[in-house]
């Protein structure tokens, strides 16, 4: 989307805010002035840019960052508005699985099944220790924490295992861990 601003070669404005308003990327015109004359104005065109966090991207078309969706990753960044292309986001390799939010092509993976509920498994180790799942010649790894935590966020179920004499919670990406 372009955004036109005109700006007029032989006008002035106050540009003080009055009772103490504020206006993000503008300003009160209390004096427009006197001209003598004929205005002209001049467009100066500035494409939108988008600044994406990670775990978002920026849709064809789209004036927003919007959370990248299941089985993809976005990285994050600045992209510029595109009428005909998504920029920021990719699909998993290998018809593979993510969450969604997801910022990392190493958070792709399969899906660990358990009764009714679900652990997105990962392509690349991010916690140490992870609990490793051979399938096929892949390995993949579900994440693993001290914390008391669910074992997805659309579940209220925990999966505790017992490693080097402690207990952990095995989760995966789509939780976020409390700082401890």
């Amino acid at each position: 989307m372009a955004v036109i601003v005109f700006v007029s070669a032989n006008s002035f404005a106050d540009t003080n805010l009055m009772n103490d308003e504020s206006i993000p990327n503008g300003c009160i015109i209390t004096n427009i002035g006197v001209t003598s004359g004929e205005s002209i104005f001049e467009p100066i065109w500035q494409i939108n840019t988008y600044v994406c966090q990670p775990g978002y991207y920026l849709p064809r078309d789209g004036e927003g960052c919007e959370k990248c969706p299941s089985n993809s990753y976005c990285s994050g960044g600045t992209w510029t508005y595109n009428t005909e292309m998504a920029q920021g986001i990719a699909e998993c390799p290998n018809n593979w699985y993510a969450p969604e939010g997801m910022s990392e092509q190493g958070a792709c993976g399969r899906i660990l099944h358990l009764g009714n509920n679900v652990i997105y498994l990962r392509s690349q180790k991010k916690t140490v220790p992870s609990l490793n799942v051979k399938i096929g010649n892949d390995v993949f790894y579900a994440n693993m924490t001290e914390a008391d935590v669910n074992m997805h966020d659309d579940t209220d179920q925990k999966l505790k295992i017992g490693y080097d004499n402690m207990t952990f919670s095995v989760y995966d990406d789509s939780v976020i861990v409390p700082a401890e």
